[in-house]
């Protein structure tokens, strides 16, 4: 079997899915579940390439993975330490500053 590493999700993260979930269930209600169910799944990449996401300020630890997921663009913050990656937030194109 392929290396791979596990992957956590922080309460902030899962919230985060939650809150798109909501916002999509208001005006888009067929893409509400859709979104994050589809988040999650791209997310699986980072087991087998941790380090695909691009460095985010000076410690190589924090990291940002940019999908584009039905119409939309997330940010996925995460950390990777050598053994696990903690998905920290997910942020949507929009919310960025």
């Amino acid at each position: 079997m392929a290396w791979q590493v596990d992957i956590q999700w922080s309460v902030d993260a899962l919230d985060d899915l939650q809150r798109f979930a909501d916002f999509l269930h208001e005006r888009y209600p067929e893409l509400a579940g859709r979104v994050a169910g589809e988040l999650i799944t791209r997310t699986e990449l980072l087991r087998r390439h941790p380090h695909i996401g691009r460095p985010v300020g000076k410690s190589r630890k924090y990291r940002e993975l940019v999908l584009a997921v039905l119409g939309g663009i997330y940010s996925v913050q995460y950390r990777y330490d050598g053994q696990v990656v903690l998905v920290l937030r997910i942020l949507h194109s929009r919310e960025l500053r």
